[in-house]
């Protein structure tokens, strides 16, 4: 499953974290609301930048905390 995301920071070792933003909706009382995500992921050696939108998928877990990869660099 792709998702989309904002580069918050930039680390060493090929590793990035990304903040998500998805809506939601609560059925019973009908409101919509965003559910707020940052999540560790392997940048592949891309030349990414903090600000950058990308896409991540899932894929195996490669560390404790990383378990997503950069697939594309959608706006810089």
């Amino acid at each position: 499953m792709k998702k989309i995301g904002v580069i918050l920071n930039k680390s060493k070792f090929n590793t990035a974290t990304v903040f998500i933003k998805e809506l939601r909706k609560q059925k019973k009382y009908k409101i919509n609301y965003f559910k707020i995500k940052k999540l560790r992921v392997e940048t592949n050696s891309l030349p990414i930048e903090i600000g950058d939108i990308v896409e991540i998928q899932q894929t195996r877990p490669l560390s404790k905390t990383k378990n997503n990869i950069i697939t594309r660099i959608l706006l810089k």
